[in-house]
């Protein structure tokens, strides 16, 4: 349990989903308000007249014929540009929600599987890093509990062993409902023993 491994990354689609998602309704946010301007723009500009040159021709007309191809012309041509610059942006501030999503996605499956020992691991810069810290203080605690449980289910079943040895054979009632009690504890311990804990990871040192 030493210190965590720094996380590269070199994938930046880590959930394709949510990252294509979350950029396509930024660029359609940047759509809707070009709209909305030139729109507005329409409006106050529709009773109005301007006067300007036009390939040297002198030319009267309404603003917002006057300006409106242009207008579009130029909405167009930042879109393009914010939406590029805007979609790569995205890809890396998605990439800092999506990579700890997906290692929490990664983490839980494992946790699941019963292996408290496993912890989540997460950049220093990424979002989410304090539900991970929580997360895994959460398994940390879950981990010593179970520990716990082990510890004393063991003792638990080396004093009636003791205690059934120490029985004379013919109280039979006495050994039968100790018998009970053990496959009962047995039981119990079958469950704790499908969980993974940190002493495990000690035993495993110290026998190797």
């Amino acid at each position: 349990m030493g210190g965590r491994p720094h996380i590269l990354r070199r994938n930046h689609f880590i959930k394709k989903g949510f990252q294509i998602n979350f950029s396509v309704r930024f660029l359609a946010l940047i759509v809707i308000e070009a709209i909305l301007l030139g729109g507005l723009f329409w409006y106050v500009s529709s009773n109005t007249l301007t006067t300007g040159y036009v390939d040297s021709q002198l030319r009267i007309e309404n603003t917002s014929s006057f300006f409106l191809p242009s207008m579009i012309t130029y909405h167009l041509l930042v879109i393009l540009i914010v939406g590029i610059i805007g979609a790569l942006g995205l890809i890396f501030i998605s990439h800092k929600i999506a990579g700890p999503l997906y290692r929490f996605e990664a983490s839980l499956k494992e946790i699941s599987r019963g292996d408290l020992t496993h912890r989540i691991n997460t950049r220093k810069n990424d979002q989410l890093k304090d539900l991970s810290d929580s997360l895994n203080g959460f398994t940390s605690v879950i981990d010593g509990k179970v520990m716990g449980l082990k510890h004393n289910m063991k003792d638990v079943s080396e004093q009636i062993e003791k205690i059934q040895q120490g029985l004379p054979s013919e109280d039979q009632k006495s050994i039968s409902g100790i018998t009970d009690i053990t496959h009962s504890l047995k039981k119990v311990q079958a469950i704790l023993d499908e969980f993974k804990t940190s002493d495990d990871n000690d035993s495993k040192g110290r026998e190797g």
